[in-house]
C-alpha cells in the first residue's frame, strides 16, 4: 500500500503566506528583487532631493554687519566714499555711495552718529536722513556668493549650503561646523606688509593687498619647516612690491635675515609680515636670494615668492582668503540651531531661505573677528523657517510603493486559501 503525502492543516498554510505577505505589503519598503537598471533609473529621485545621510546638521543663523543712510542725496564732484571713509577709519571698500537712490552703505560696525557725522563731513545734508541697521539686498547676496566660494575653496560644498534669509541675514547648513565658522568669522582682509625702522620709529607700509594676488599655489611644506602658499603678483603689485623693499633699506645686506619679531615685537627690525584682518600671522625676513632678485629688477619679470604660516592650518585659511579675496562685508554669526531631522545640502537661490525646523536657539552672542555688532541677539534673529516652508517629510506612504500593496496582498491570500479548499474538498 503506497502512502500519500499528507496535505498541511490550512490553518499552518495560511499563517505560512501571512508571513510571507504582510512583511512585503508594508508601505514604503523596498521590493525583494532588486530593479533592473531601467527601473532603477525611473525610480531614482532627482538629486536635489536626495536627503543627507548625516545624523546632525548645524545651522549658523549670520547677520550682515553694517549701516545704511537712506536719503544721503551727495553732490557728484564731491569724493563721497574716501572723505566717509576717512572720517570712519574704513578702507574705502568699505563704504558704497548709491547715488541713484541716494544710499549710503558703511559695511562695518559703526554707530548711527558716528555715519551722520561722517556724512555732514563729505557735505551730505543729513536733516532729512534716516540711518539704520543692516545693508542692502544686493550686498548681502554678494557676501553669500563669497561665502559660497570660500566654502568650495575649502572642499566643503558636499556638507554645506549658504542661503538668504531675510534682510541681512544668512542661514549656514553644514556638519563641519568648527570649519565654517572659522571661514565665515574671517573677514579675510590679507595683506603683505613690509615693517621697517624710520627715523620716528618703527614704521609700516603696505606691499600687497588681495587684490594684487595673480594666483595662489598649493600648501607645500618645507622638510623640517613651516608650512607655506606660493603666490604670484599682479605686474603693477610686483612694482610697488620691489620699490617699496627696495627704498627702504630690505635689500642691503646687513638687512637681510634680520627680522627679530618674535624676540622683540616692538623693535622688530626689517620684517615682512603677513597680517588677516589687522593680526600678524606671521613674520619673516627677506631672504639674500630674494633681495638680489629685488636688486636687479628680475623680480618685476617673475613676481613669484612664498607666504610663510605658523602651521598648517593658518596656511589652509590663509590660501583659501588669498583665493577668494575679502568677503564684501563682515559677518557675524547670531546663533545656531541644530536640525534633527535635516533636508538635502542644496543651496537655494538669492531670495529663498533654507527650510529649517524652529528649535529653541543655542545662542550665540561672541561677534566675530573686526566689525561684529555685538550685544545680545534678538528673538527674530533666525532660526524661524517662512510659512509653508517645512522642507520634505519622512512619513512613509503608499503611492509609488514597490512591491505588494495591503489590497493586493489580502486579494492572493483569500484566493490562495480557497485553492486549497478546494483541493482538500476534490476527491
Amino acid at each position: 500500500m503506497m502512502l500519500m503525502p499528507r496535505s498541511p492543516p490550512l490553518r499552518a498554510v495560511l499563517l505560512a503566506a501571512l508571513l510571507v505577505l504582510v512583511p512585503v505589503a508594508a508601505a514604503g519598503t523596498a521590493p525583494a528583487v532588486a530593479p533592473t537598471a531601467d527601473e532603477a533609473s525611473d525610480r531614482t529621485p532627482p538629486a536635489q532631493s536626495v536627503r543627507t545621510t548625516q545624523a546632525n546638521v548645524t545651522v549658523l543663523n549670520v547677520t550682515v554687519v553694517g549701516r545704511t543712510a537712506v536719503g544721503a542725496a551727495a553732490e557728484p564732484m564731491v569724493n563721497v566714499t574716501g572723505i566717509i571713509a576717512n572720517e570712519l577709519d574704513l578702507n574705502v571698500a568699505r563704504v558704497r555711495v548709491d547715488r541713484r537712490n541716494d544710499t549710503v552703505e558703511v559695511l562695518a560696525n559703526r554707530s548711527d552718529e558716528a555715519v551722520l557725522t561722517a556724512l555732514r563731513e563729505a557735505d551730505i545734508d543729513t536733516e532729512d536722513v534716516a540711518v539704520r541697521r543692516g545693508v542692502s539686498n544686493a550686498t548681502r547676496d554678494a557676501v553669500a556668493a563669497a561665502l559660497r566660494e570660500r566654502i568650495v575653496a575649502a572642499g566643503l560644498d558636499g556638507n554645506t549650503s549658504v542661503a538668504a534669509a531675510g534682510d541681512s541675514r544668512l542661514r549656514i547648513r553644514t556638519t563641519a561646523v568648527s570649519t565654517v565658522r572659522a571661514a565665515v568669522t574671517v573677514r579675510g582682509d590679507v595683506g603683505i606688509v613690509a615693517g621697517f625702522p624710520g627715523t620716528d620709529g618703527h614704521r609700516r607700509a603696505e606691499l600687497v593687498d588681495a587684490s594684487g594676488i595673480a594666483n595662489v599655489g598649493a600648501i607645500q611644506v618645507r622638510s623640517g619647516g613651516a608650512p607655506y602658499v606660493p603666490v604670484t603678483l599682479t605686474d603693477a603689485a610686483a612694482r610697488n612690491f620691489s620699490r617699496t623693499l627696495v627704498d627702504n633699506g630690505f635689500t642691503d645686506e646687513a638687512n637681510t635675515s634680520s627680522c627679530r619679531y618674535d624676540e622683540s615685537p616692538d623693535e622688530p627690525g626689517y620684517c615682512i609680515f603677513t597680517v588677516i584682518d589687522g593680526e600678524v600671522v606671521y613674520a619673516a625676513s627677506l631672504s639674500p636670494g630674494l633681495a638680489d632678485v629685488m636688486r636687479n629688477g628680475e623680480f618685476v619679470e617673475d613676481p613669484r615668492f612664498v607666504v610663510t604660516a605658523a602651521n598648517e592650518s593658518t596656511a589652509r585659511s590663509l590660501a583659501t582668503t588669498l583665493r577668494t579675496g575679502p568677503l564684501p562685508a563682515p559677518v557675524r554669526v547670531v546663533n545656531t540651531t541644530t536640525e534633527t531631522d535635516p533636508v538635502p545640502f542644496t543651496t537655494p537661490g538669492a531670495d529663498t531661505a533654507s527650510p529649517t525646523p524652529t528649535p529653541t536657539p543655542d545662542v550665540d552672542a561672541t561677534p566675530t573677528a573686526g566689525d561684529g555688532d555685538g550685544g545680545t541677539p534678538t528673538p527674530d534673529s533666525g532660526g524661524t523657517p517662512a510659512a509653508g516652508d517645512d522642507g520634505p517629510t519622512d512619513e512613509p506612504t503608499d503611492a509609488g510603493a514597490p512591491g505588494f500593496g495591503v489590497s493586493v496582498a489580502l486579494a492572493a491570500l483569500l484566493a490562495l486559501a480557497a485553492g486549497l479548499v478546494r483541493r482538500r474538498q476534490s476527491p
